[in-house]
């Protein structure tokens, strides 16, 4: 009797093991982020799933159950993906190509209750599973064509970070690669990338064949030099030819190149549509139009940059498209090129627009820019910058209000969508990416996800966060663009609510601890960036401000409270190569940090700085307080105080081109 009731109990531990166990089945062929996409999703399977185990395995036959992730080129849209359950053995997910499988399997993930708020396992949240099925049989897509954001400067292997197994990714290096991770989790890929500038056409066989014409280039400034900036002269069809001819050429040999052997080429091949799908026609950063004569080429005057932008689209777009008739192109609507062209101008219908309206235009204030660009054609998105380095070192400096009206407005002109330039500051930037991109894929208000992120993080400190984060897109409270030194002033108040909240989470989990940390150690930050970039001396005079910023951003890199690999390349680049700071701080082998082996930053370090910031600082946080403007109007009624009879004001309209400098006045009259 003992004997059979052991059989029983062994019988049914190995059921209860066969059936934790679960497998996902990848294609024989699959790219190299597919397969990391499905040992992602074992691996927060196994975590959500108590005593399960899930793994990863290629097939060439199609399994009959498990997780199975097939491409199929029957679904067409490049960000959808056909989910298939039957609820207890079998899951298929089906899409033609990376873009579109990746994204129905965190979409999958995210309707059983997985949410990535930031990148870092402290900052997932994880639903409780009994099983990987759910029964389901419907597709979904991602909304808008574009809806995205990337980082600003980029992230490249460094000396901190050398890692080589993310050659493949979108960033290098393993920070990079988290980053990528965090926004395929979220979503935040959209159905297609924007080319942006082709300055890799001028080089080979077409930069020779300019050298040689110099009519080919168009007249700026009263020379026809070709460089990296030159663009074709629109008034030579020689020219224009030559430039559609190479975009032809070099999409065509890439293109055949890829697909002759799709097994070698698997990382391009089945991911070609979203990175390479639609032809860019942009010309390269700081092109130099036509804008002079000479007496050598007998050209007519030049029109204005946008006519001879989209001049010169329309016959790269006409040489492409006879090669390749199902071709579909993009260009940026930018810089001097920034604003419509005269009506006797064309636009191809195949041409996405995207439109650079915050800077860098001095054609209309942004708003206007872009109405005038949806009334004028169908295919039009926009471009915005977001808290980028070179502007304020990743510290906050955008207003809230700036992203729900631009989201707003991507709505109700039913525009292509959005591409943001953004800093991937953990704290400034990607809770209010994470909102704008909620509010445009799944319609949820920007505060929704900022409330969310905060309570589901930091328990009975949701509120001071949540305050926080609110400060930080306040066109009240937050000064940009010339006035950004004015911020400093602010970080007494910051450090009194993140104090308030390391209060309030004593008796908290550990993990909430560590989220208050990484909050204190980006304050510190703020502390030491400021300190560094408002000094006034000469870079020279100010090195060891520069030296202890630099350590403290290696220090912190791996917890990506900011790109430390950008902005100490920015800071380093501002001194000689040949320099002794040079060669201890650049990124590439600077001997400050040891060999990529500076000890990294500890708990005790982050709780030492911010005990210091906080003496530092005690008087004024003591006093900090602000006010409503309703408020201090009434106390300025009792006050027997009276505004001057004549207040002088200065107003210099600059369109779009400096936006973030702009300043409102409210008159009462």
């Amino acid at each position: 009797m003992a004997f059979i009731r052991c059989a029983i109990i062994a019988a049914f531990s190995f059921f209860f093991i066969k059936s934790g166990a679960q497998i996902i089945y990848y294609p024989a062929g699959a790219s190299q982020l597919l397969k990391e996409t499905a040992i992602d999703m074992a691996q927060l399977l196994q975590k959500a799933i108590n005593g399960s185990t899930v793994t990863t395995a290629a097939y060439t036959s199609l399994p009959a159950n498990g997780i199975v992730l097939v491409y199929d080129s029957t679904v067409t849209h490049n960000q959808s993906c056909k989910i298939e359950s039957n609820g207890t053995n079998m899951l298929k997910l089906s899409a033609a190509q990376d873009n579109g499988l990746v994204f129905g399997i965190y979409d999958y993930l995210r309707q059983l209750g997985f949410r990535f708020y930031q990148p870092g396992t402290i900052w997932e949240a994880m639903p409780a599973l009994s099983s990987p099925y759910k029964n389901i049989s419907s597709t979904v897509s991602g909304r808008f064509k574009y809806r995205t954001w990337f980082i600003s400067g980029g992230h490249n292997r460094w000396i901190m970070d050398n890692n080589t197994s993310y050659n493949w990714d979108t960033y290098f290096g393993s920070n990079g690669h988290n980053w990528a991770l965090y926004q395929r989790r979220n979503g935040m890929g959209g159905a297609y990338r924007f080319a942006g500038h082709r300055t890799d056409i001028i080089s080979g066989n077409y930069l020779a064949a300019i050298q040689n014409n110099p009519c080919y280039v168009a007249c700026y400034n009263g020379s026809r030099q070709a460089g990296v900036q030159s663009v074709p002269d629109v008034n030579n069809s020689n020219a224009t030819a030559l430039w559609g001819n190479a975009i032809e050429q070099k999409y065509t040999q890439f293109k055949n190149t890829i697909h002759s052997n799709t097994g070698l080429y698997a990382n391009y091949y089945r991911n070609f549509a979203f990175n390479y799908g639609l032809v860019g026609l942009e010309v390269p950063d700081g092109a130099q139009w036509g804008n002079s004569k000479d007496n050598n080429c007998g050209n007519n005057d030049y029109a204005s940059e946008s006519s001879q932008q989209f001049t010169l689209a329309n016959t790269a777009a006409a040489k492409v498209s006879a090669v390749h008739p199902a071709a579909t192109f993009q260009c940026y609507a930018y810089s001097s090129h920034a604003d419509v062209p005269p009506t006797d101008i064309t636009i191809n219908n195949k041409l996405d627009v995207q439109v650079i309206p915050t800077a860098f235009q001095m054609e209309s204030s942004p708003k206007g820019l872009m109405n005038r660009w949806y009334k004028r054609h169908d295919n039009i998105s926009e471009y915005h910058y977001l808290n980028i380095p070179q502007w304020g070192g990743e510290t906050p400096m955008f207003f809230k209000s700036d992203l729900e009206n631009t989201i707003a407005r991507l709505k109700e002109k039913n525009s292509q969508g959005i591409s943001w330039e953004a800093s991937p500051a953990k704290f400034a930037s990607l809770p209010w990416l994470l909102a704008a991109n909620n509010s445009l894929q799944y319609n949820i208000i920007t505060d929704s996800t900022l409330y969310d992120f905060s309570h589901a993080m930091f328990g009975p400190a949701a509120g001071k966060v949540y305050q926080l984060l609110q400060f930080w897109g306040d066109d009240k409270s937050i000064t940009t663009g010339d006035y950004i030194p004015d911020n400093k002033y602010k970080i007494p108040l910051y450090i009194k609510l993140v104090k308030e909240a390391g209060t309030l989470v004593q008796n908290e989990a550990p993990v909430i601890k560590l989220r208050i940390a990484e909050l204190k150690a980006y304050l510190h930050y703020m502390v030491l960036y400021y300190d560094w970039l408002f000094d006034q001396r000469s870079n020279a005079d100010k090195q060891s401000k520069a030296a202890t910023l630099c350590l403290y951003l290696a220090s912190i890199n791996k917890l990506q409270l900011v790109n430390s690999y950008f902005l100490i390349t920015d800071i380093a680049g501002r001194y000689e190569t040949g320099s002794s700071f040079y060669a201890a701080y650049n990124t590439t082998s600077g001997t400050a940090y040891q060999n990529g082996n500076l000890p990294l930053i500890t708990n005790s370090i982050i709780e030492s700085n911010f005990a210091a910031d906080l003496t530092a600082m005690d008087g004024l946080v003591q006093q900090y307080q602000l006010e409503d403007a309703a408020l201090i109007k009434t106390k300025m009624a009792g006050s027997n105080i009276a505004p001057a009879q004549k207040i002088t004001v200065k107003i210099g309209y600059t369109n779009g081109y400096n936006y973030p400098n702009r300043s409102e006045f409210y008159i009462d009259a």
